[in-house]
C-alpha cells in the first residue's frame, strides 16, 4: 500500500511541478517521506492536537521534537496536500461507476 501511495502521489506531483518556482520545493516524495507524514499525522492525534494551530508544531521547543526531525513544516504540508492513493489520470472516469474512485486503485 505504501508502494502505490508513493507512485500516484508522484504521478500527482510531476503534473504540478510547473507550478513552483523552486524544483526543490515540489521533489517527488519517497516511501520514507510517505511513511513520516503517516507516522506525524498518528502522533498529532494521540496527542489530541487536531485543533491545534498547525505553526506550534513546528514551533514548540521539545515536545514536538519528532516533527522537525522528521520533515519541514513546508514540506510537509506539501506532501499532504499532494498525497493520493489512486491513478489521478483515470480518477474522472472511474468516479462514474465507483463513488470511492477517489482511495480505489485502478484495477
Amino acid at each position: 500500500m505504501g508502494d502505490e501511495i508513493v507512485k500516484y502521489t508522484n504521478i500527482y506531483i510531476e503534473r504540478k511541478q510547473d507550478v513552483f518556482s523552486r524544483i526543490r520545493d515540489a521533489k517527488e516524495t519517497t516511501k520514507e517521506d510517505t511513511l513520516a507524514r503517516l507516522v506525524l499525522l498518528y502522533f498529532i492525534g494521540i496527542k489530541k492536537e487536531n485543533h491545534t494551530d498547525f505553526r506550534e508544531i513546528w514551533d514548540v521547543d521539545e515536545e514536538y521534537i519528532i516533527s522537525r526531525a522528521c520533515v519541514s513544516s513546508r514540506r510537509y504540508l506539501f506532501l499532504l496536500s499532494a498525497m493520493r492513493f489512486d491513478d489521478i489520470n483515470t480518477t474522472q472516469e472511474r468516479k462514474l461507476t465507483d463513488k470511492l474512485a477517489a482511495i480505489r486503485t485502478s484495477r
